[in-house]
């Protein structure tokens, strides 16, 4: 199995079954790279012409810094600009990008836009098993609610004897996110084939699991939006909390194309993956990335 990575507008592009995928990310034509303008010789229009004096999103400046390869090339029309090899640009955008027309070519109108366009939207399990009480699940959905980035969508997998999905439903009547719950017995009643049958559900870029009860700091993903977009840094999956399955974050693709906890449980596939493609940085301690939850 081979396993390669990429981001893209917030997505990591995985691929396995012996095939890789390159993605490159070309400079030229994006609203934020640098240039003047001159006049046209034939047409005596103002043209607009890129140079290579780096990106006003400062995408360049931190690849660099990380030792990412970027190629110097020039178009026929004297354009220069780079190719980012291997890495799709987060930030890359066209003159004909609705934002561009919003910000009516207001450089730090257009990044604000761009940044807000690319924040991270997680998508949220809540695990309920027979230990749960109501009120756990109300801690864990308040404790999400108070964050400055907040769920796409709540999805609640319900894997408890005692827990009846009409309770779920009267519960769940002001919840302030979207939501959907799924109940799970007989042959299916395990943590991780409960987890595997809920995951196929999502439509999230990234997917966070929690206990019921279990409160989440003030802001949690807001590092992890940080890293992802402002240090461009990159994972696929964010080990838990010791002994849960608190706080692991994985990216949905990959989970799919794992094939879940069939067999061996999703974390460590993706240990073993990793570490046989030697992109071990892809996967890291939850810890690592939301540094409150180590104090």
């Amino acid at each position: 199995m081979t396993f390669a990575a990429g981001i893209d507008n917030n997505r990591v592009a995985l691929e396995n079954d012996n095939v890789q995928r390159v993605v490159d990310t070309c400079c030229l034509g994006c609203v934020f790279a640098h240039g003047k303008y001159e006049t046209d010789n034939d047409t005596g229009k103002l043209r607009f012409f890129q140079s290579r004096n780096g990106c006003r999103m400062n995408v360049l400046g931190k690849l660099k810094k990380q030792g990412q390869e970027l190629q110097d090339s020039i178009d026929q029309d004297g354009n220069e600009f780079y190719v980012i090899g291997g890495r799709a640009c987060p930030f890359h955008r066209t003159p004909n990008w609705k934002g561009w027309g919003k910000a009516k070519q207001d450089i730090p109108t257009a990044m604000a836009i761009a940044r807000t366009e690319v924040q991270l939207k997680p998508d949220i399990v809540i695990y309920i098993d027979d230990s749960t009480e109501e009120d756990d699940i109300r801690r864990t959905i308040h404790s999400l609610n108070q964050g400055q980035i907040r769920p796409a969508k709540l999805y609640l997998i319900n894997n408890s004897t005692k827990t009846r999905p009409s309770q779920i439903m009267k519960l769940m009547e002001d919840c302030p996110f979207p939501w959907r719950a799924e109940t799970v017995t007989g042959t299916q009643a395990n943590q991780d084939r409960a987890l595997d049958i809920i995951t196929a559900k999502c439509t999230g870029i990234f997917v966070t699991y929690f206990y019921a009860g279990y409160e989440p700091p003030l802001d949690f993903f807001v590092p992890m939006d940080i890293a992802l977009h402002d240090n461009l840094d990159r994972f696929v999956v964010l080990e838990p909390l010791p002994d849960s399955i608190n706080c692991m974050t994985i990216l949905r693709n990959f989970y799919k194309q794992a094939g879940g906890n069939a067999r061996t449980a999703i974390v460590e596939k993706a240990k073993k993956i990793s570490k046989e493609q030697k992109c071990q940085y892809l996967v890291r301690p939850v810890t690592e990335i939301v540094t409150q939850l180590s104090r």
